[in-house]
């Protein structure tokens, strides 16, 4: 299951299709997204190569319908291809669904002639609901990520413009009363918004979070002299 929380695609399909494949008892195993086939293990996998189009129209039409289709012999499969021996017969087809769209399907066929068997039915919806599930939580995952990075984006931004102005207020008092520790921080805050600037990703060593944090306290305690005092124990 862990691996469709990665998102539908042919790595994550060709994962989930192994799986399938070698707890159930049948001959081949397919998924597919709206388009394309995403994997395909078992007879038949020649006729319908991961990467291609979806070609039968049982498949395309559990694509728009979003219903169960189970298919009980070949000639259901609507299948345009000619002139192929394909060892395919039978198959049920669910649809994958993920916050009421339908995004692929999962196919379970079976290679000798002959009803599916209700295990197996039952088994395609089990999992086919299971795997939608996971692309859900996969889909809450990801906008979970996006609301955090907005919310330290939008703190960053209220942070900054509040610091840069108090610190050139302090720097401004220090032009008068003492030019070279006015001059320091001049310093010292170019390096700070350096070090921003510079960042890439919002990943940075250690080390230079730590001359970040050091060049930060030096301005905040020029600003709030003894007010401020700072412990700093190295473990």
């Amino acid at each position: 299951m862990p691996f469709l929380r990665r998102g539908l695609n042919e790595e994550t399909a060709q994962k989930t299709a192994e799986i399938i494949h070698k707890i159930s008892d049948v001959a081949a195993v397919a998924m597919t997204d709206r388009e394309k086939v995403l994997a395909f293990l078992g007879p038949g996998c020649e006729n319908h190569p991961v990467g291609g189009a979806i070609v039968t129209r049982a498949t395309r039409e559990v694509l728009a319908t979003g219903e169960l289709k189970v298919v009980q012999h070949k000639g259901e499969f609507n299948c345009p291809l000619k002139d192929c021996d394909c060892p395919l017969e039978s198959a049920v087809i669910a649809p994958l669904i993920n916050k009421g769209k339908v995004v692929g399907t999962l196919k379970l066929y079976q290679t000798h002639k002959g009803q599916i068997p209700g295990s197996v039915v039952k088994l395609a919806v089990g999992v086919a609901q299971l795997l939608g599930l996971q692309m859900e939580l996969a889909e809450l995952d990801h906008q979970a990520q996006l609301a955090t990075k907005a919310e330290l984006d939008a703190l960053q931004a209220q942070i900054n413009p509040h610091f840069l102005f108090n610190t050139i207020n302090t720097i401004s008092m220090f032009t008068r009363t003492n030019p070279e520790t006015a001059r320091r921080l001049l310093i010292r805050l170019a390096s700070f918004f350096r070090h921003s600037l510079k960042r890439h990703g919002r990943f940075i060593t250690l080390q230079e979070e730590l001359e970040y944090i050091n060049t930060y306290l030096v301005l905040e305690k020029a600003r709030f002299r003894e007010k401020l005092r700072v412990n700093m124990l190295m473990v």
